[in-house]
Formats: C-alpha cells, sequence, structure tokens
C-alpha cells in the first residue's frame, strides 16, 4: 500500500523487500527514467516535466527510492552506493526497462553514475540535472570555514542517520563505481544560480559562496 495519498495511480515491484513505487506515461521500448535527490520523492522533484511532457515514441517514467515518497523500507538504516545501485537495477529490470536514458538531479547523478558502470549495455544516454559529483564533498569541506563545514557535516549526518539514509561521505569515496562508457551522450543541465537556502543555517555570505563555487566546480 502506498506511504502517502496521491491521484495518480502507481505501480509497484518488489525490490529488496520494499514496495518501490514508479509511474510512466507514453509507449515504446525507450524509457527516460527521472531520478529524485537525496531524500526527495520523484514525483515531488519532477511534477512539472513529467505532467507537462508528451511523450511520443518513448515512455517517461519516474520511481522512488526504498522509504522515501510511496515506496516503503523495511528495515530502515543506511544503505551504501552499491544498495542503492544495485536497487535501481534490480527495479529496471523487474519493470522491464532495457533501454534507459537516465535523468537523475542532485545526489540522483552519482546513483545513475554507478548504474552505468555496473549496465552500460542497458544506457542510452545520461541527463545530468543539478547533479553531484563525488569530488564535491571533500572540495566543500576545504572551502568552507571550520564552523561552516561543522554546520554542513550536522546536515549530512541528519540526512544519513534520520532522514534520508543515504550517505553523501560514504558516496563520495566510490569513484571507482563511476566511470561509464565514453560513448555515451551526456547532457549537464545546471541553473548556475546561489545556494541562498543554506543561510537558513546562518552561515556567512562568504561561506554561501563558497558552497555554490565548488558545487559549480563538481
Amino acid at each position: 500500500m502506498p506511504l502517502f495519498a496521491d491521484d495518480h495511480d502507481y505501480r509497484y515491484v518488489e525490490v529488496n523487500g520494499n514496495q518501490l513505487a514508479y509511474l510512466c506515461k507514453g509507449s515504446g521500448d525507450l524509457t527516460f527514467l527521472l531520478i529524485s535527490g537525496m531524500g526527495l520523492d520523484a514525483h515531488s522533484t519532477y511534477k512539472n516535466t513529467f505532467h507537462n511532457a508528451k511523450p511520443n515514441g518513448y515512455q517517461l517514467c519516474f520511481y522512488d527510492r526504498a522509504g522515501t515518497g510511496n515506496s516503503t523500507l523495511k528495515k530502515p538504516g543506511v544503505r551504501t552506493m552499491a544498495e542503492l545501485s544495485n536497487e535501481l537495477e534490480v527495479f529496471t529490470r523487474k519493470a522491464q526497462m532495457k533501454q534507459l536514458v537516465l535523468i537523475p538531479y542532485s545526489f540522483g547523478g552519482i546513483i545513475a553514475r554507478a548504474f552505468a558502470h555496473r549496465n552500460p549495455d542497458l544506457i542510452e544516454g545520461i541527463i545530468f540535472v543539478d547533479s553531484a559529483h563525488e569530488s564535491w564533498y571533500e572540495d566543500l569541506r576545504k572551502s568552507m570555514s571550520d564552523s561552516a563545514w561543522a554546520i554542513m557535516e550536522s546536515i549530512i549526518e541528519w540526512e544519513r542517520n534520520t532522514h534520508s539514509f543515504e550517505d553523501f561521505a560514504e558516496a563520495s569515496r566510490q569513484s571507482d563505481l563511476y566511470s561509464f562508457k565514453r560513448d555515451h551522450p551526456v547532457i549537464v543541465l545546471s541553473r548556475g544560480l546561489p545556494h541562498v537556502s543554506i543561510r537558513q543555517t546562518k552561515i556567512r555570505y562568504w561561506d554561501v559562496d563558497a558552497y555554490t563555487d565548488s558545487w559549480n566546480r563538481s
């Protein structure tokens, strides 16, 4: 059963004891798969894209990782990048998605690259939407003041231990998981705007700039 009320008629597949919710529109062998960021449900992230799209000759889909959106997480706990990638592998196999263009946002970009590394023959291309790169974690740590980094580290720990159960620090240490075929078409989209929302944490403007600059470099 879905965790949250929603007007959409979700479909479900079981992966590692969890019920993963997904939704598709259009039809065809080619699947454009929307992948959300850390702790985010896919519908909230991509609802405008999904609702406004009119797929012709392909299907557009999104899915919720275990514990987000309408998907269950039977045993809450921190999951490694290898586990998150495996979840996507099993999900796409059970949902019978064989020709994929991945469209990941933020932390989803690391998951997409790990998946592409292990499943190169399933990938037709990747469209990165403001996606994270594993280099960002260490660059951010070096770029921010000690006080600002302490705040960011507490946020990352909260995500890992309480909210999303996804570990950015662990994911950032797995560079060997993220190489993929250079002949895959790749598009990188970024809004290029400062991440001013983190001013809510009371960090200095200098550190906001350091955050934004390090993100843009990654």
